[in-house]
C-alpha cells in the first residue's frame, strides 16, 4: 500500500516537473518565430557548419551573443528578430569571454585562427582554452561563423547613438572648441594614464583592460558622437568595462571641458583603417559587401548588405 502511494506521489511530481518544463522552456522555444530584423540575412552553408562546431565545443558557455541596453559602445541593443535564423539560440550568459554579437570583421581570419590555436599568444592572461586539436577544416568553418556575427546584420553598421539614455541624447555643450585646452589639463590628470596623452590608447595600461581595451579617440567612429553621447560616456562611464563614472569626481563644467577636448581629438582622425579593424570606421566609407578589405579571407556580406 505504501509503495503504491509513493509511486503515485512520484509520478505526480514527475508530471508536474515535465509540465512546468514544457511551459517554461519547450513551448516558448517552439513558438519563437519572430520576423527577421530588417537587413538580416540567413546563414550560409559554411557558416552553419561553423555554428554547429561552435555549439559542439560549448563556446556559448563563456561567450554571450546578445547586447543589453546597458552594454554601451558595443552596438545596437539585440532584438528578437536578430535571432530569427537561430535554431537553437546560443545566447550564453556567463561572459567569461567578451560578447561576440558584433565580432565579425573586427579581425582578419588569420588572427582568429591563431587565437583559437594559441589564445595567450594573442591575449596574454586569457583563460580561453586552446582549440588546436580541431582540424584545419573545422577551424575554418568556426572562423567563418565568428566572422558572420554582426556582418549578417546591417543594423550594426547603420545605427548611431544607440544605448544613450534619452536625458543625455539631446544635450548640447555650453562650450566650444576654444575650450579644448582647458579640457586637456583635466584629461591629462585623470584620463591619460589609460587612454594616452594624445588619446590614442598607446600606453601599456590601455591594452591590459578586460573585456575591452581603453578607447582610441582618433578612430573615425568618434566623429559621429553627439555632445550628449560624449557627456554620457564621460559622466556615467561604460558599464561592463574599466571606464569609471567621472561624474562622481568631476563637476558638470569639468566634464564639458573634457568633452570639448575629446571632440577635438575625434576630428584629428587617422585616415586609413588598420587591417582587421574596418568595422569601427565610417559606414559611408566602408560598407560591408561593397568595399574590398585589406586582408585576405575577410568575410563579405551577401549582395545588398
Amino acid at each position: 500500500m505504501l509503495n503504491a502511494r509513493n509511486f503515485i506521489i512520484g509520478l505526480a511530481f514527475l508530471l508536474i516537473v515535465c509540465g512546468v518544463t514544457s511551459l517554461v522552456v519547450i513551448v516558448p522555444a517552439a513558438s519563437f518565430n519572430p520576423e527577421p530584423t530588417p537587413g538580416l540575412r540567413p546563414y550560409t552553408a559554411t557558416e552553419l557548419k561553423g555554428r554547429a562546431i561552435y555549439q559542439r565545443e560549448n563556446c556559448y558557455v563563456c561567450h554571450s551573443q546578445f547586447v543589453r541596453f546597458q552594454d554601451e559602445g558595443t552596438g545596437p541593443t539585440s532584438q528578437a528578430g536578430d535571432f530569427a535564423y537561430d535554431r537553437v539560440n546560443l545566447l550564453g550568459t556567463l561572459r567569461n569571454g567578451p560578447d561576440l554579437t558584433y565580432e565579425g570583421g573586427l579581425y582578419p581570419d588569420e588572427w582568429h585562427i591563431g587565437h583559437l590555436k594559441s589564445p595567450r599568444s594573442y591575449l596574454p592572461g586569457s583563460v580561453m582554452p586552446s582549440f588546436s586539436y580541431l582540424n584545419d577544416t573545422d577551424i575554418r568553418y568556426l572562423v567563418s561563423y565568428i566572422q558572420s556575427l554582426g556582418t549578417r546584420n546591417t543594423r550594426a553598421w547603420e545605427t548611431k547613438d544607440v544605448n544613450v539614455p534619452e536625458k543625455y541624447r539631446n544635450l548640447k555643450s555650453p562650450f566650444n572648441a576654444s575650450n579644448a585646452g582647458s579640457g586637456r589639463g583635466i584629461y591629462n590628470q585623470n584620463c591619460a594614464p589609460c587612454h594616452g596623452y594624445e588619446g590614442r590608447a598607446d600606453v601599456p595600461l590601455a591594452k591590459m583592460f578586460y573585456p575591452k581595451p581603453a578607447a582610441n579617440f582618433h578612430l573615425p567612429r568618434y566623429k559621429d558622437f553627439t555632445d550628449g553621447h560624449w557627456y554620457n560616456k564621460v559622466g556615467r562611464g561604460v558599464p561592463g568595462t574599466r571606464m569609471p563614472r567621472w561624474d562622481q569626481t568631476l563637476n558638470e563644467e569639468q566634464i564639458w571641458y573634457v568633452v570639448e577636448y575629446l571632440k577635438s581629438l575625434a576630428k584629428d582622425q587617422d585616415l586609413t583603417a588598420k587591417p582587421g579593424r574596418e568595422k569601427y570606421y565610417d559606414a559611408k566609407t566602408l560598407q560591408p559587401g561593397n568595399v574590398e578589405r585589406d586582408y585576405p579571407g575577410a568575410p563579405k556580406a551577401a549582395k545588398g548588405h
